[in-house]
């Protein structure tokens, strides 16, 4: 008798452990549940902020893009009156560009001559030191 009543204990014990996990489990599905619907419903408001946000954007690019085509407009208009003159300028200031870059190229040429006369010199008068250092060695 005593074994039966040690199963039948055993059993109800079992059953109020899988009843008590079966509600535990239950609790946490529904907070699950709840935190992702939670989750969804932020998801959803940033999307909507986002989205919201962009639109703004655009409107504002489309304004900029308004303001840019009536700018190009006037230029367009401006330069057309001021073409041949800078043209002029353009001109003027190539000429000046190649006039300096020519002289440029001479002062460089220049320098590499002077720089090259200079290491001949040094290298003679080094020369010169080698032979009276060895002569008076030799004395």
């Amino acid at each position: 008798k005593s074994r039966v009543a040690e199963a039948e204990q055993a059993r109800e014990n079992n059953r109020e452990a899988i009843s008590s996990l079966q509600n535990a489990l239950v609790e946490k599905e529904n907070l699950l549940q709840s935190k992702l619907q939670q989750a969804l419903i932020d998801q959803d408001e940033y999307h909507k902020n986002d989205v919201n946000t962009w639109k703004a954007k655009v409107i504002e690019l489309e304004r900029l893009n308004n303001d840019i085509q009536d700018k190009i407009q006037r230029t367009h208009n401006d330069q057309d009156t001021h073409r041949q003159a800078d043209l002029d300028d353009w001109k003027s200031r190539v000429a000046e560009a190649e006039q300096a870059r020519e002289n440029n190229r001479e002062a460089i040429s220049s320098l590499q001559n002077a720089l090259v006369e200079k290491e001949n010199l040094l290298q003679s008068k080094l020369q010169q030191a080698l032979i009276d250092q060895d002569e008076y060695h030799k004395n």
